[in-house]
């Protein structure tokens, strides 16, 4: 069974917009009204739906970087490189999504299209 807000609201008592404002992190929400439902949501397994979260934000949560055709993988430094960028972004509540570039003109409208269509937050 699909753990949603009101799965949590019914265990919990608090209303789904309640539930909603304490796991969003809205300062309104009572301390201890917050730590019963954030208990309660991972008692049950609750997961957040990524992709409603999104349209509302706006954010996608997602990077894009992109890397020459030519790079080798097998190639400690640039592992490192890959690693420590993934990492960054992790730590910042961010997805990484790796692109071989691509050639001529349409290369860099193609990148303006994913992030202008709300694919991508952002590309490096």
């Amino acid at each position: 069974m699909k753990v949603t807000l009101k799965t949590i609201a019914e265990e919990s008592g608090f209303s789904i917009t309640t539930v909603s404002r304490a796991l969003a992190g809205y300062d309104d929400v009572n301390e201890q009204t917050r730590q019963r439902i954030i208990e309660i949501a991972t008692r049950l397994g609750y997961q957040p739906n990524l992709p409603a979260r999104h349209l509302r934000s706006k954010h996608t949560h997602t990077i894009g970087m992109v890397i020459l055709r030519t790079a080798h993988f097998s190639d400690p430094f640039f592992m490192e490189l890959l690693s420590g960028v993934g990492l960054a972004a992790s730590e910042e509540g961010y997805d990484l999504l790796l692109s071989a570039q691509m050639r001529g003109e349409e290369e860099l409208s193609a990148y303006r299209r994913m992030v202008a269509g709300g694919r991508l937050d952002g590309m490096v």
